[in-house]
């Protein structure tokens, strides 16, 4: 059934995890240069900082997070995602197993440092109805990818008549419809019956999603669950759309 039939079809957060709202030192350092730069949000596969460097998406990097929230220095691979004058979007290389756990760690340690942090990553939303109308929720985008979008959301315009707006644009800018939710940018009203764009099926599963989704479900009866979420994130970074390992991981969230 197409997504324009199906009153179930959502956007569906890809990231793994929240990204907390939070602001921190990052040393940014490639073969050549080194910048300094400030974090403005974190999770266990990436963050997003702001720095006074040339960089392009797919530019590969070193991370190195300040000691905080009673952990000492971190550092990690990375590589960025989108970058918008000075606005940088960080994928961490969290394949290994132990990269994927230091920053887990440090995850887990702020969300413990603040509460509210630990309910904003339970509480908040993953996915949005391509059926479902945007509203302004106020506030100040920060950059023009962030303004353009949200010139389309009007209180009228369903999730799905904002894609097809977008045209092209949309792979560089439907991401910020689950960013732009979380910081209190966008809301979600009330329903339409406009006809949402459709999606592409996600590809079958590779085997080695399979392998760590049934690992994750193993640890997960057994009782394990934070070795159930390590397993369901692993999967997840090498199934990104595929909606049972989604829901895996928002129910090992809880």
């Amino acid at each position: 059934m197409s997504p324009d039939r199906n009153p179930e079809e959502r956007l569906v957060d890809r990231r793994v995890s929240v990204r907390l709202p939070i602001d921190f030192e990052v040393a940014l350092t490639d073969h050549l240069t080194h910048w300094s730069a400030r974090g403005r949000d974190f999770s266990p596969e990436g963050c997003s900082v702001q720095a006074d460097a040339e960089l392009k998406p797919g530019d590969e990097l070193r991370v190195e997070l300040a000691p905080a929230w009673g952990a000492g220095t971190l550092e990690v691979d990375g590589r960025v995602v989108h970058a918008t004058r000075g606005a940088l979007g960080i994928a961490f290389d969290v394949a290994r197993p132990a990269m994927l756990e230091a920053t887990l760690d440090r995850y887990d340690r702020l969300q413990l440092a603040d509460p509210s942090l630990g309910l904003l990553a339970t509480r908040s939303p993953r996915s949005i109805a391509w059926h479902a109308i945007l509203r302004s929720g106020g506030g100040t985008p920060m950059s023009r990818e962030e303004r353009r979008f949200l010139s389309f959301v009007d209180g009228h315009r369903s999730l799905a008549e904002i894609r097809r707006s977008l045209g092209a644009d949309w792979e560089s800018h439907g991401h910020l419809a689950i960013a732009l939710l979380h910081r209190g940018l966008v809301r979600v009203g009330e329903a339409s019956a406009a006809r949402p764009v459709p999606v592409a099926r996600a590809n079958v599963r590779p085997a080695q999603a399979e392998r760590y989704l049934q690992q994750a479900i193993s640890m997960r009866d057994s009782g394990d669950r934070r070795q159930a979420r390590l397993n369901a994130q692993l999967a997840a970074s090498l199934a990104p759309d595929d909606l049972e390992i989604a829901k895996l991981l928002e129910a090992l969230a809880d």
